[in-house]
């Protein structure tokens, strides 16, 4: 048996990348093999900060264009095969929800053993929530979600607001919704850093301490491990 992860958030600017690397980079710590699938071929803002590391990527267009209307057949092709990691745009779920009825491929999914799941990365503001509920309705709740609330990208103290939220509620009591998690903030300085020059989080924890110190680098390696 093998699995899709679809790293999603349909909106904009809730840090979906950051977590999405974060996923890469314990899979390869682990050395549990995997394939990534960056589904916007013109910015592989996830594969760039793995440079020369050596696990397979793949690069795709999600687009709803004829010429590209087969290009997420090799999601499906890869997983029966291994693990696939889908680094997915915002604004294209409506694309590949379009691929997944056409070509029935949560049908084709219990053929051949191979699950599918959807890590929806949220910020926790009312629009994203929104988008949320409709993932986790989507079709007829057949595909299972692990929700990351990002820390990176909330303003407030904590998400503990959206415990008196209805849309939120029903989303935490659905029964395709297999558990919520925190991903935790990395502070301003140092997520420039690895932002700025590209790097793996493993690979900065080294590279910032020899130009901004041990604490810089503490701080990451503090990260890291949570």
């Amino acid at each position: 048996m093998s699995d899709i992860l679809v790293i999603d958030g349909e909106k904009g600017g809730v840090g979906k990348s950051n977590i999405t690397r974060a996923i890469v980079e314990y899979l390869s710590l682990m050395g549990l093999e995997f394939k990534l699938i960056e589904a916007d071929a013109h910015i592989p803002d996830v594969a760039n900060f793995f440079k020369g590391k050596s696990f397979n990527l793949s690069t795709i267009t999600l687009s709803d264009h004829p010429e590209r209307y087969s290009a997420p057949d090799i999601i499906f092709k890869t997983a029966q095969e291994s693990r696939v990691i889908v680094n997915l745009p915002s604004n294209t779920q409506g694309v590949l929800d379009s691929w997944i009825r056409s070509n029935r491929i949560l049908e084709l999914a219990d053929e051949y053993a191979v699950k599918v799941f959807k890590i929806f990365v949220t910020d926790g503001s009312y629009e994203s929530i929104k988008l949320l509920n409709r993932s986790v309705k989507d079709f007829d709740g057949g595909i299972q979600h692990l929700i990351v609330l990002n820390r990176g990208r909330l303003n407030g103290l904590d998400f503990s607001y959206l415990e008196k939220k209805d849309a939120f509620i029903e989303i935490v009591n659905s029964s395709n919704v297999l558990g919520i998690l925190e991903f935790p903030r990395l502070e301003s300085n140092e997520q420039y850093y690895v932002d700025e020059n590209e790097l793996s989080l493993t690979d900065a924890i080294k590279s910032i301490q020899e130009k901004q110190g041990i604490l810089a680098a503490q701080r990451i390696k503090t990260h890291l491990e949570k």
